[in-house]
């Protein structure tokens, strides 16, 4: 979550901006694995960007109603620091087309940037029923804390 988390904090940034920003993120010689809750990642966004978050949680990810919700939200505050059963991407944009949903995401894990035609297959994790699965969405606001 802590790359999600510098990724969306590095919106609009310079290199040299981001460097900066990034330079005490990870230690040389850190070799244990920090793993984050939701619920410290919403206090380091609001002290580090002086922003208010705003936080969508339990999105049916296979719920038309559910999706057009956070790509209104998506609209009004821009891209989103996307939680998806412990696995955390920046999700830039949801297209509403004939064919179904289009996801636009950047995982920092492989350093990919997709575009996903929204499937099962993509909204959970192996095993997981999908009446179970649910995503948590957190946006960088405009007002300041």
């Amino acid at each position: 979550m802590e790359a999600a988390e510098e990724m969306l904090l590095a919106e609009g940034k310079s290199a040299g901006e981001v460097l900066e920003q990034t330079k005490h993120s990870f230690q040389p010689g850190e070799s244990q694995r920090r793993d984050r809750e939701l619920a410290q990642l919403v206090p380091s966004l609001e002290a580090r960007s002086g922003k208010r978050t705003v936080v969508l949680d339990n999105i049916n990810p296979l719920a038309p109603d559910s999706l057009d919700c956070l790509k209104s939200a998506l609209d009004k505050h821009g891209p989103c620091v996307l939680c998806d059963a412990g696995h955390a991407r920046i999700l830039d944009r949801i297209e509403r087309t004939p064919n179904g949903y289009v996801l636009d995401v950047r995982d920092p894990f492989t350093g990919s940037a997709l575009r996903v035609n929204m499937h099962a297959q993509f909204t959970r994790p192996p095993r997981l029923e999908d009446h179970l699965h649910r995503w948590d969405a957190v946006f960088l606001s405009t007002a300041q804390t």
